[in-house]
C-alpha cells in the first residue's frame, strides 16, 4: 500500500473508533488489511487532536516512543469530524500483533499523560 492508501485506512479507523469505542479516551487495537489478510496495529485517541495542545504534543510523544522502539509509522488519519485519531503500526519481531498493541496502548496513555503536565505549566 501506498502512504496515502494507508492515511485513507487510518481516518476509516478513527471513524470506526469515534463511533465504536467513544467511551475510552486512548488505547489500541488490531485492523485487518483489506485484500492483504495481514494485521497492523492502530493507536487511537479520542481526544480532539486538531485544537487540543495536549493532544497534539501527546502525538509527538508517541511518535518519539515507536521510533526509540524501532517502530515505523504507517498512517495517521482523523475521524470525519476530527474528534478523534488514528496512528496504523506494522508489528514486527516477537509478540506480533498482541504485543504491540499492548505496547501502543501504554506509549499512548505515558505520552498524554507527560503531555498533560507539560501543558499544564504552559497555562
Amino acid at each position: 500500500m501506498r502512504l496515502s492508501d494507508w492515511s485513507v485506512l487510518a481516518a476509516k479507523v478513527a471513524d470506526q473508533a469515534r463511533h465504536n469505542r467513544r467511551h475510552i479516551q486512548r488505547g489500541a487495537f488490531t485492523v485487518r488489511v483489506p485484500g492483504s489478510g495481514s494485521e497492523v496495529v492502530a493507536a487511537f485517541g479520542n481526544d480532539n487532536c486538531e485544537n487540543e495542545g495536549q493532544a497534539r504534543l501527546a502525538l509527538v510523544l508517541l511518535r518519539h516512543a515507536l521510533d526509540e522502539a524501532g517502530l515505523g509509522e504507517l498512517g495517521f488519519g482523523l475521524s470525519a469530524d476530527e474528534s478523534c485519531w488514528a496512528l496504523l503500526v506494522r508489528p514486527g519481531g516477537p509478540g506480533g500483533v498482541g504485543l504491540l498493541a499492548r505496547f501502543l496502548e501504554e506509549a499512548a496513555r505515558e505520552a498524554w499523560r507527560i503531555a498533560g503536565l507539560a501543558t499544564s505549566s504552559w497555562r
